[in-house]
């Protein structure tokens, strides 16, 4: 099976899919990790023209390395097609992997930005500037939000923020990552494992471990 995490920042995609890999033993599709590469590569011919090298978190870094992503996208699109069993925390996934089970998370603007702010030691391990206060992880989160829907619905017009692309939505704001996983693995399990089974393993639709052990046997 094919998990793809989806949603506004800050919603709580990355420490769901952490908790997915762990649970159901899936890989970690990375579009993250095929731009640090891709951005690796640009860096190398940087160096040789004695260009200023590129980072991650630079703020015009679309505009500097414009085929930055179509070239993450072309390379999560062929993961998706060639691999099984792993989870992405990937905006565009049902998009690029639209036979993937698409979750989308969202959460008050107020929940995300606490999160953000109290996710300092995240950004100082990406060498990013620690936040000020919650109106700035509000302002920050909004623009990355937008910018990114803007972007690509210029490029693929596909908006990632429009929830019926989804299988599942999931407001976060009062709800543990352990509880949105809950619901995933329920949701999954209802939805995609015949009845009957269900009801013969006589396991519980509210024990996460029940849960796992009938997906990992029958998906």
């Amino acid at each position: 099976m094919k998990i793809i995490l989806s949603g506004y920042a800050c919603a709580g995609k990355t420490r769901v899919r952490k908790l997915i890999q762990t649970g159901l033993g899936y890989t970690n599709a990375s579009a993250g990790d095929i731009q640090r590469d891709l951005i690796s590569q640009e860096n190398e011919k940087r160096k040789l023209q004695r260009l200023p090298l590129l980072s991650p978190s630079d703020e015009n870094l679309y505009t500097l390395m414009p085929q930055l992503d179509p070239l993450v996208d072309e390379g999560m699109r062929k993961h998706g097609e060639e691999n099984n069993n792993f989870v992405a925390d990937y905006r565009l996934g049902k998009l690029m992997i639209p036979d993937a089970f698409g979750v989308f998370l969202l959460a008050t603007e107020e929940e995300r930005a606490r999160r953000g702010f109290e996710d300092q030691n995240n950004r100082k391990r990406r060498g990013l500037k620690e936040f000020v206060s919650l109106e700035q992880v509000k302002s920050i989160n909004s623009i990355r939000d937008y910018d990114n829907q803007d972007r690509w619905i210029k490029r693929y017009d596909f908006d990632y923020l429009d929830e019926s692309h989804y299988d599942l939505v999931i407001d976060t704001t009062s709800l543990t990552p352990q509880e949105v996983y809950l619901e995933i693995a329920k949701h999954i399990v209802v939805n995609n494992i015949n009845p009957h089974l269900i009801k013969k393993t006589k396991f519980d639709l509210n024990n996460i471990i029940s849960l796992e052990n009938i997906i990992k046997t029958h998906l």
